[in-house]
């Protein structure tokens, strides 16, 4: 570990000073290689380590957090270093160059060898390049498939300045997506940070994966989908219809092959990582990228295929009232209602029948106050964060609680608007994924004004520049997507043809869509009432409007 200063980022560019070395050290990147250039503040040479094995941050104490290495191969072939490594059941090639002389070490210790073959060990190991100047580039390629494409991958990048400038420029091109205007210098840095976190993950991995063996692209670094399907994952359907499609083709090929759809999916051999969090999910994120347009015709099928497959998997357990967690069977049991839907317009009445069976079973998490069933385990709660979940039949939903009043009362509870509530029960405040998307239940029972409370003092207290920016646990960017809809003024609600209203931090926000067409929000007020809101001049009823009537664009006025 090093102690630094001076830092400074852009997006796609690092910065900062290793204050012991006096050296300068920069990173930038490009698809498939990453760039690092390190100088020497005061002129002299300096040896540069990169330790291969290690599989993840390195703790003060010295120790990899993640896994080690099961087999691996490093050479040093024409100046550069070149070899795999197996982590976590992937195999991963590399090649390393740098000016200077390279050697390779083992536990710290260079060795007089051309090549390392290990076995699975514990042992680290790397390679050292020694410069013979005041300044040195340092450029990693890496492969699913091979050193050659590694190589070529180093190959073909230009030098820092160039690849810096071409990182910014994709970046830009990202975040310009959303316009923003009458917003404060601190608002727009805040925004525009929090949708860079957004858009770090997924990864695309063009014409490689590790799981099949022909050249098409693969989406990885999904940690996990509990953490980015209500929010990050359509805000990329919304606005990057390119990693959606991605995303789409990735999670019908793997339902196809594996026969089931994932939580996670990282450089992990392993799929079942955190499989406890939540099931489904992948047929919500389909679901969502099929009401934006991003199924193609002939998908179709696939998609009901893959869907049934992993539904039927929890069928015995939903029918027979066995299973292990409430959160899992509204996981079901609402995603088979969305399906049952899209069945229905489409005229495919197996599946309709099918997920209308499985979706009836929904009422069945609830108990008799109206509250989750309490004899569960909560995954990252307890039963109050996942009982205001939104589900697409509100009045059932509010018959379960014993009407309008009642379930206002607890809504209050858990909200914190009557402090007779137990903190324990209370909504996390954007300190996790857990119930973010529940002010909205605000609005089953007719209480817009909580909900533009809870927005205003949200997205104003729990994200701010600086280091402690970001709220708790904004893992993959679930979060930072949360507060980009909350800032807008529109929220997803996964599974349904839904996006709800909110309360508009920017004056002015302009989306430019997918599809090409653009979607104007216009904040007219000038305090905490709003009086009414318009899609295109006409009220919107019920604070609500279906995805596909705003993918066709327009304005949204708040006044």
């Amino acid at each position: 570990m090093k102690d630094i200063e001076e830092e400074a980022a852009t997006p796609g560019y690092y910065t900062c000073k290793l204050k012991e070395d006096n050296i300068r050290a920069e990173v930038t990147v490009s698809n498939s290689v990453a760039i690092h250039r390190y100088t020497s503040l005061d002129g002299s040479p300096f040896k540069i380590a990169v330790d291969i094995s290690n599989d993840g941050l390195k703790q003060p104490w010295d120790e990899r957090v993640f896994a080690y290495s099961k087999e691996s191969e490093m050479r040093i072939e024409d100046g550069k270093v070149v070899g795999y490594i197996v982590v976590q059941g992937v195999k991963l090639y590399y090649c390393i160059s740098c000016t200077g002389k390279a050697s390779l070490w083992l536990n710290k210790e260079t060795i007089d060898k051309q090549v390392l073959r290990l076995d699975k060990t514990e042992d680290s190991f790397g390679c050292l390049f020694e410069t013979d100047s005041d300044s040195a580039i340092v450029k990693v390629g890496y492969s699913l498939v091979s050193v050659e494409n590694a190589k070529k991958a180093v190959v073909s990048v230009c030098d820092f300045d160039t690849v810096k400038e071409q990182a910014q420029t994709a970046w830009l091109k990202r975040l310009s997506t959303i316009e923003l205007e009458g917003v404060s210098d601190e608002d727009r840095e805040i925004f525009y940070s929090n949708y860079y976190h957004t858009l770090i993950k997924p990864c695309g991995w063009k014409n490689e994966s590790f799981l099949w063996e022909e050249k098409k692209t693969c989406y990885l670094d999904f940690a996990t989908l509990w953490d980015v399907y209500k929010t990050q994952i359509p805000l990329l359907h919304t606005l990057h219809a390119d990693v959606g499609r991605g995303i789409v083709k990735t999670l019908l090929r793997y339902g196809k092959e594996m026969g089931k759809l994932f939580n996670a999916f990282m450089l992990s051999a392993n799929m079942n990582i955190e499989s406890t969090q939540a099931c489904c999910l992948g047929c919500y994120v389909l679901y969502d990228a099929y009401v934006r347009g991003l199924v193609e015709p002939n998908e179709i099928d696939d998609m009901f295929f893959v869907v049934k497959k992993e539904i039927s998997q929890y069928e015995q357990e939903i029918k027979e009232g066995t299973f292990e967690k409430t959160t899992k069977l509204l996981d079901c049991t609402l995603i088979a209602e969305a399906f049952a839907n899209v069945a229905k317009e489409l005229g495919k009445l197996e599946y309709y029948e099918y997920f209308s069976e499985i979706a009836k079973y929904w009422t069945e998490a609830f108990g008799a106050d109206g509250l989750l069933k309490t004899e569960y385990p909560y995954y990252e709660g307890n039963h109050w964060n996942y009982s205001f979940r939104l589900v697409n039949d509100e009045q059932k939903r509010l018959e379960l609680s014993g009407g309008r009043e009642k379930l206002e009362k607890q809504a209050d509870l858990f909200f914190g608007f009557d402090e007779n509530g137990c903190i324990d029960d209370r909504f996390e405040g954007f300190n996790n994924e857990t119930d973010m998307e529940t002010p909205y239940f605000y609005h089953y029972v007719g209480r817009y004004d909580r909900l533009v409370s809870i927005m205003k003092e949200c997205t104003s207290a729990c994200f701010r520049t600086g280091r402690d920016g970001l709220p708790g646990n904004n893992d993959s960017g679930g979060l930072s997507a949360c507060y980009l809809w909350n800032f807008l003024g529109i929220f997803p609600i996964s599974g349904q043809d839904c996006m709800f209203v909110g309360y508009p931090k920017a004056k002015k926000a302009i989306m430019h869509l997918s599809n090409g067409k653009t979607l104007t929000i216009v904040s007219e007020l000038h305090g905490e009432t709003v009086n009414k809101v318009t899609f295109n001049g006409k009220r919107i009823d019920g604070y609500k409007i279906s995805v596909q009537e705003l993918l066709n664009g327009g304005e949204i006025i708040f006044s």
